[in-house]
């Protein structure tokens, strides 16, 4: 076990540094993924299916990564899914039609693997009082190169056109994602040592499968929890991969111009980031979470009725500042409830389960689009949020009872 904890140990720095790396990698070819999947010929329903496989297959990587790392520790785990998805970044940047995006989409999905071992590496780095600006360092650190890095991806794709520009962007990104996860392979130490002596390492994996559930559907709260955000996970699946699309298609943006949108949210993301999880850890999750879920309704609305690129600017910063709400203040109040060797077997399989109900958003969304358009789309995703919203109001209790209530000592 690491004793060096907080904010700014060794742990959580390599964690920052490999994380802003990550961070210039996904967004060097992300903001533009829908149009080169359109431009290698598939329809809007077509990429729709591409990206929800890649939602489905980050189910099962997902839920038994938390569980692995539960059971074997951290750091291999964080590693070895990071060095495994570049075989299909890879495959994405030979690819020729759509078709052979779905092979690159497998070894990608390996990714979430790491997912849930972040949160728990996090949350064992630092104490319980630092743990929503724990994470809130983290993400800024992942989403600050999202302030310049789109817009030379824009500017790329606007000069080199889309199948050869988001080439172009995939190939730089590998070199990225080998750095970042060389950086973790060296300096990243492990949080948790595995329990000794058992039997059978799938024996381990099966008994804290039981023990995390049935912790998980004893808490009144984070079912709510799960009930929400996989109702708002489901909403923001059906617009946000399309948004590029509605931007340049409906509103007439060019590439280099979203690229600036991207990079305006991203910028509202890191400067409410920090803020935001300040007054979680003063004024409690559940004040947060609730912020952020009225919040998402406004961004999908104020994004539809936008009529011009500044308004979208504007539009474009809510959702970031609904994030930094609610993922800094979710993830402490999870990782406050839940004892250190089930913790990632917690986050697996909320994360799992939130990814599963995402399956289908954006072929749904697609479907919506092409056949009654973007109006349907962005009033179905509005009506969820609001859903949402409404069912952690009234079901979330404050962290401090849920944790009288499951660890009583």
């Amino acid at each position: 076990m690491n004793e060096e904890r907080g904010i700014l140990s060794r742990n959580m720095k390599a964690l920052y540094i490999s994380g802003f790396t990550y961070g210039i990698a996904g967004q060097l070819w992300t903001p533009f993924w829908v149009l080169y999947i359109r431009s290698l010929g598939a329809t809007l329903t077509q990429a729709g299916i591409v990206i929800s496989m890649r939602y489905a297959l980050g189910v099962v990587a997902s839920l038994s990564g938390g569980f692995l790392s539960d059971t074997t520790g951290r750091k291999k785990l964080i590693v070895a899914s990071g060095y495994l998805s570049l075989l299909g970044f890879v495959v994405y940047t030979l690819a020729k039609t759509w078709q052979h995006l779905l092979i690159g989409v497998i070894f990608v999905s390996l990714d979430s693997m790491r997912g849930a071992s972040l949160n728990a590496y996090t949350a064992e780095s630092v104490s319980s009082r630092d743990r929503a600006q724990a994470y809130a360092v983290f993400q800024t650190a992942v989403h600050s190169p999202g302030l310049i890095v789109p817009v030379i991806a824009g500017y790329v794709m606007e000069s080199e056109g889309i199948v050869q520009g988001e080439k172009r962007l995939l190939t730089i990104a590998i070199l990225f994602v080998v750095l970042a996860n060389t950086i973790r392979a060296v300096f990243l130490k492990e949080t948790l040592t595995p329990r000794q002596g058992e039997s059978r390492r799938w024996q381990r994996i099966r008994e804290n499968f039981n023990k995390t559930t049935g912790e998980f559907l004893g808490n009144t709260s984070l079912k709510t929890i799960l009930a929400a955000r996989i109702l708002s996970a489901f909403s923001r699946e059906m617009v946000s991969p399309f948004l590029v699309i509605y931007c340049i298609d409906n509103i007439g943006l060019t590439e280099t111009e979203y690229g600036i949108i991207t990079g305006f949210s991203l910028l509202a993301l890191i400067l409410s980031r920090l803020p935001a999880a300040r007054f979680s850890d003063s004024h409690g999750r559940r004040p947060s979470m609730l912020i952020g879920a009225a919040l998402y309704p406004i961004w999908t609305l104020a994004y539809f009725l936008a009529p011009s690129f500044h308004w979208l600017l504007l539009a474009a910063a809510i959702e970031p500042i609904a994030n930094s709400f609610t993922f800094p203040a979710r993830n402490a109040y999870i990782a406050d409830l839940i004892p250190a060797e089930n913790r990632a077997g917690t986050f697996g399989l909320l994360f799992s389960s939130i990814t599963l109900s995402t399956v289908p958003a954006a072929a749904v969304g697609a479907l919506l689009w092409e056949n009654y358009g973007p109006l349907v789309s962005f009033g179905v995703s509005t009506t969820l949020f609001i859903i949402a919203a409404a069912i952690l109001t009234a079901y979330l209790r404050e962290e401090t009872e849920e944790k009288l209530d499951n660890h009583p000592d």
